[in-house]
């Protein structure tokens, strides 16, 4: 039942076993990267639900669980990409705001496995050099 489902451990993808690891999967920051300038939004984010919806039959198929789409302006609703790995979504979001607004994202606008409030926070209770 639970297959298809996945949550994040980290940047990392794993397996959901039960109804509880699927509770984490809606629950906490799901978004890779969120980009607004004007009207318009590029949103980068984890689905936790396998979206490949078919088998080739040939070797191995990782799951399709990241999601990135620009909302507003000329691709409203019609730009969507989905990505494998964190790593291919952080890649997306950037080629999206290229498309989107004809350069990559300001820096704080991907903030990892955290809300953007959660990095401040982090900054301002450790000192860090700056918000990632």
């Amino acid at each position: 039942m639970w297959e298809n489902w996945y949550k994040l451990e980290g940047k990392t993808p794993v397996p959901c076993t039960g109804m509880e690891d699927a509770g984490l999967v809606m629950g906490g920051d799901r978004s890779v990267g969120d980009t607004t300038e004007g009207e318009v939004r590029v949103s980068t984010v984890f689905l936790g639900l396998d979206h490949r919806h078919s088998y080739d039959g040939e070797g191995e198929q990782l799951p399709i669980l990241f999601e990135t789409m620009i909302f507003g302006g000329p691709h409203d609703q019609e730009y969507c990409e989905r990505y494998c790995t964190w790593d291919e979504a952080a890649a997306g979001h950037v080629k999206a705001c290229q498309e989107a607004f004809g350069h990559g994202p300001a820096k704080d606008s991907t903030t990892g496995n955290k809300s953007f409030v959660e990095s401040v926070v982090d900054f301002i209770l450790e000192g860090a050099d700056e918000i990632v």
